[in-house]
């Protein structure tokens, strides 16, 4: 039986706030699952979030999004 990879997807938990400078350097603000993201620490409360162990997260430098085409061709995870 072939066991199902774990995805390395979504946010990890923060204990501190981050100061307005890091946000760019934790978050990717242009993915298109961002807003799934913020609801899901909204709902758990989270102090802060940082998008640094996704594997959507941008190697270097913010990305420019490159329009619509990018994020709908993410695939959407299950809605359980």
């Amino acid at each position: 039986m072939q066991r199902r990879r774990k995805s390395k997807r979504g946010p990890t938990f923060l204990a501190r706030e981050l100061d307005y400078a890091e946000v760019r350097c934790h978050r990717h603000l242009d993915c298109g699952l961002y807003n799934a993201c913020l609801g899901l620490v909204s709902a758990r409360r989270w102090t802060s979030f940082s998008c640094r162990q996704c594997e959507l997260f941008p190697d270097g430098a913010p990305s420019i999004p490159r329009g619509p085409a990018e994020v709908l061709s993410m695939p959407v995870g299950s809605t359980r």
